[in-house]
């Protein structure tokens, strides 16, 4: 019985954290520093799939300019996190 509790409060806590609204900055900032390495909008987009794309751009914009985020690439627009 005490497995059987352990077991279904841990999928009940599961489902909150995957059901939790968070704000789209907070959901593209998590997603870039889950991120190893080189990333381009399109896969942080993929992590995000209820933004759209120009939120994503929106908001990698603004951790650009905060410093958080380097772009590395015009063409390609290739980011990588500052952590």
């Amino acid at each position: 019985m005490p497995f059987i509790k352990y077991l279904l409060c841990t999928i009940v806590y599961a489902y909150r954290v995957i059901t939790m609204k968070l704000p789209a900055y907070n959901m593209v900032a998590k997603a870039l520093y889950n991120n190893i390495g080189k990333f381009t909008k399109s896969d942080i987009a993929a992590l995000c799939p209820t933004l759209s794309v120009k939120v994503v751009e929106t908001v990698i914009k603004k951790l650009v300019n905060a410093g958080k985020v380097t772009k590395h690439s015009n063409s390609k627009a290739i980011f990588h996190t500052n952590k």
